[in-house]
């Protein structure tokens, strides 16, 4: 008998853990090819545009099973509307935590930021769309982001009607309509009243619904946006980058030899005020000034700028240096205005680094080299300019001719080098750099020995040539437009060739390499050569922009005619 009822346990035991084991691993069968199909929702309750709807909660069903942390947190209900999620299986309750309002149109929307459980995103968002009274508004915006990683991007709506577009900040008040948008960039906006409508995408980094500057991504449409009839026109619009407002601060000065101090800013500053008028070294009392003749960026850290003192800072006196409150960082914003200054000791040590180049834009024996014969050089320590000038020459190898060349200093770490006239195509040159003329800003010279630079410059008789017509279908005045020609294959990063035009009409470039190239446009509303994309507050909308780029392949020595390329609405 004993062992019956052992055995009775032990099945029951049996049964019980992989009932448990069942529940706690809620997934799909393992096995099979790679799962890549983006989750969907199949059903939902109610049906959509149910009126009179009286019940407290939408039920919707999950093709797949999905991560639900991520489904919750992108479940929006506009009119705002509190809710609590209850799951079962692939299904998701979303249950009312207060009685809608009467007469109200409610959107819930599910942006297209969640996943499955192999981390999958859908391809679009979803809404359903009911009405708690017999009437459902029925008016329609739909759009796209045009942007590399839409998905997740918010989208907030403020019905004009309801807020001063003139104050309207939304980093204080909340939009009353919120949709986000799928892996393709779609977002859609239903049950809409007719009227005028402003529309901003954001990413909204903390899901508060507002608009957080230095954190989230900001873009805005290029013009606001009306629904009437129930219908309204597309939308397009690209979202940039947080802004960058931090302000610099002179976080910490040392010295770091007996002439030379390190200043850290904790950020890269703008290079236009990396100039030694702008630092100011005094002892603490302001009795003594020693002038700094030498400044620039660290070449291991750019966060940091090394400053040159004509005399010795006596390590007996407690030295001051002053930052100029003009100092910027590379966003233009100005340092803070009570960490510009810091008190710092002397030492007593002796600079003896020697200096060395850390690169060169041009690597030896390079081919298809710009006929601009454009070198760049970086030194790893502050270099005397006019003797460095003196070891830097470029041959043509065929002649021995040497070429007159121009120097251009950002600064004592960094030169441009460039022919005076424009080099023959398809010959090859020599940089030669003598490095005992490379004398570092303590007198300390490389060691003795010559580095040459061969390259071969780009036949430029394989170019080819792109002739077209431009059009605008709004036909705007004032401003100008941007064409912009892209390489398919272009690195991040790498700028494309521009032509600007002042209207419409026929453009042309000649002398661009072969290959296969995407041309987009803008209109430059401000003349500013740059794409703005708006700003929240004080509210500023966005340039044109032409959502999709004209291919063209460009072959050796051909002219290619008739490009068209036309800004739509």
């Amino acid at each position: 008998m004993g062992v019956h009822i052992k055995m009775r346990f032990f099945i029951f035991t049996a049964i019980v853990t992989l009932c448990l084991i069942g529940c706690a691993n809620e997934q799909p069968p393992s096995g099979g090819p790679p799962d890549k199909e983006p989750p969907k929702i199949d059903s939902f309750e109610p049906m959509q545009m149910t009126k009179n709807y009286r019940q407290e909660k939408i039920t919707v069903e999950f093709s797949e099973y999905v991560n639900k942390a991520s489904v919750v947190e992108n479940i929006f209900i506009t009119p705002r509307l509190t809710f609590e999620p209850s799951w079962s299986g692939r299904y998701l309750d979303v249950i009312f935590t207060e009685k809608p309002q009467e007469n109200t149109t409610y959107t819930i929307s599910l942006g297209g930021d969640y996943t499955d459980l192999k981390g999958n995103k859908p391809t679009e968002s979803f809404a359903l769309t009911f009405s708690t009274g017999n009437i459902i508004d029925s008016g329609i915006i739909r759009g796209k982001i045009f942007d590399e990683s839409p998905a997740g991007t918010y989208l907030f709506l403020y019905p004009l009607s309801t807020v001063n577009p003139d104050t309207l900040n939304p980093s204080k008040t909340e939009p009353r309509y919120i949709a986000q948008a799928g892996t393709s960039g779609d977002f859609t906006f239903y049950a809409l009243p007719d009227g005028n409508y402003r529309l901003m995408a954001v990413r909204d980094l903390y899901k508060d619904r507002l608009y957080n500057a230095g954190t989230d991504g900001y873009g805005s449409p290029w013009k606001d946006i009306t629904v009437q009839g129930a219908k309204s026109e597309s939308i397009v619009l690209r979202c940039d980058e947080p802004l960058d407002i931090a302000q610099p601060a002179l976080l910490n000065a040392e010295s770091i030899s007996a002439f030379s101090l390190l200043l850290d800013f904790g950020e890269e500053l703008d290079s236009t005020v990396v100039k030694p008028f702008l630092y100011k070294v005094t002892d603490s009392i302001g009795n003594i000034s020693n002038n700094i003749i030498n400044i620039y960026p660290n070449p291991k850290n750019f966060r940091n700028i090394i400053a040159i003192t004509e005399q010795a800072l006596d390590t007996n006196t407690l030295w001051k240096i002053v930052v100029d409150s003009s100092v910027k960082d590379l966003k233009g914003n100005k340092i803070i205005d009570t960490l510009r200054s810091r008190f710092f000791s002397g030492i007593n040590e002796k600079d003896s680094t020697r200096p060395g180049i850390s690169s060169v834009s041009i690597v030896d024996s390079s081919k298809n080299v710009n006929v601009s014969g454009y070198l760049k050089v970086l030194f790893t320590l502050g270099v005397d300019s006019s003797k460095t000038m003196e070891g830097i020459s470029l041959t043509d190898i065929s002649t021995r001719k040497k070429e007159v060349l121009t120097f251009r200093w950002k600064n004592s770490t960094e030169v441009r080098i460039n022919a005076e006239n424009i080099l023959q195509p398809n010959k090859w040159y020599e940089y030669e750099l003598k490095h005992k003329y490379i004398v570092g800003w303590n007198g300390v010279a490389m060691r003795d020995s010559i580095q040459k630079i061969r390259f071969k410059t780009i036949d430029t008789r394989e170019y080819g040539s792109i002739k077209g017509e431009f059009y605008d279908s709004l036909g705007i005045t004032g401003g100008s437009y941007i064409l912009l020609i892209s390489p398919k294959s272009a690195r991040k990063g790498t700028k494309p060739y521009t032509i600007t035009l002042t209207k419409t009409g026929t453009w042309s470039i000649d002398k661009i390499p072969a290959g296969e190239y995407y041309i987009g446009a803008y209109h430059d509303a401000n003349n500013n050569g740059q794409y703005d994309f708006g700003s929240p507050f004080p509210y500023t909308l966005a340039e044109r922009f032409m959502p999709k780029p004209v291919e063209i392949s460009v072959k050796s020595r051909w002219k290619i005619e008739d490009v068209k390329v036309a800004m739509g609405k």
